[in-house]
């Protein structure tokens, strides 16, 4: 998890340090990337404190950091679409949203009229949403210090948040299955 790595910067007075900033949206670029702190500068982490009693850019050396992070691949990885609970890309400004439902509910109104399995076959089978189909770079992502599985999507965002809402109120369970990407770090206790 991410509580080590928030004790260090803690101890290094980082200030306004939030391990998981963007819990309660659904863009997944929301979602912290941790297993790639300090990879592109060989352990090196800026920030913002006290610098000699002036509030300015902090830089700390963690050479631990330099590769604690890695990223695991499934070809083939199968959950329910509701565990699905965010998105990569859309026409609609996914910071502004809490749920993938509040989204299609603002959008797309008019799409949530037919609740049947044939609608959520119909919307799941729309060109843009590739997940699963040979030679497609959708795929699911996994950030194990946030625990929330998202979508990582060129297009069908629409489509894809109305077959999750669809299926939710039909009470139908709606497998997917794609790669999965699961990223996590590697526990360290202490600063350097």
């Amino acid at each position: 998890g991410a509580e080590p790595l928030a004790r260090l910067l803690r101890e290094w007075n980082f200030e306004r340090f939030d391990a998981h900033p963007g819990y309660g949206r659904v863009d997944a670029d929301s979602v912290p990337r941790w297993d790639q702190l300090g990879s592109g500068v060989k352990g090196r982490l800026l920030g913002w404190g006290d610098r000699n009693g002036r509030y300015g850019s902090v830089e700390r050396q963690a050479p631990q950091l330099a590769s604690f992070g890695r990223c695991s691949r499934i070809d083939s990885w199968s959950c329910d679409i509701q565990d699905v609970v965010g998105i990569s890309n859309s026409k609609s400004p996914l910071r502004d949203f809490s749920s993938l439902d509040s989204m299609i509910e603002t959008n797309r109104p008019d799409w949530l009229g037919d609740l049947s399995e044939e609608r959520v076959c119909e919307l799941l089978a729309y060109d843009e949403v590739k997940l699963g189909r040979p030679g497609a770079s959708d795929h699911l992502s996994l950030n194990l210090c946030d625990g929330r599985i998202m979508l990582v999507n060129d297009g069908g965002s629409h489509h894809f948040a109305a077959a999750r809402y669809v299926a939710a109120r039909i009470q139908r369970n709606t497998p997917i299955t794609g790669a999965l990407r699961v990223y996590e770090i590697d526990e360290f206790e202490g600063a350097p």
